[in-house]
């Protein structure tokens, strides 16, 4: 694979993982807020389950960066 490529893929992967961390900060910032505010349980429920999916998707985005890191060698 060439090497510019390479850096791409990698530089895709950081934007990937960026923006989850992103989105987990916002749900978290939310998620406070809300419980703050008194907000029923069921609303503050549904918004801690979408931070927990936004966390195992974290994971994920993460691990594939760091696949990709392996395959393309050590930085």
């Amino acid at each position: 694979m060439p090497k510019g490529l390479d850096r791409t893929f990698l530089d895709d992967a950081d934007q990937d993982v960026r923006e989850a961390e992103q989105r987990r900060k916002e749900q978290a910032s939310l998620v406070a807020k809300l419980a703050g505010h008194g907000v029923d349980e069921p609303g503050l429920d549904a918004a801690k389950r979408l931070l927990l999916e936004i966390e195992r998707t974290l994971a994920v985005v993460r691990a594939h960066r760091s696949l990709l890191q392996s395959l393309v060698g050590g930085e």
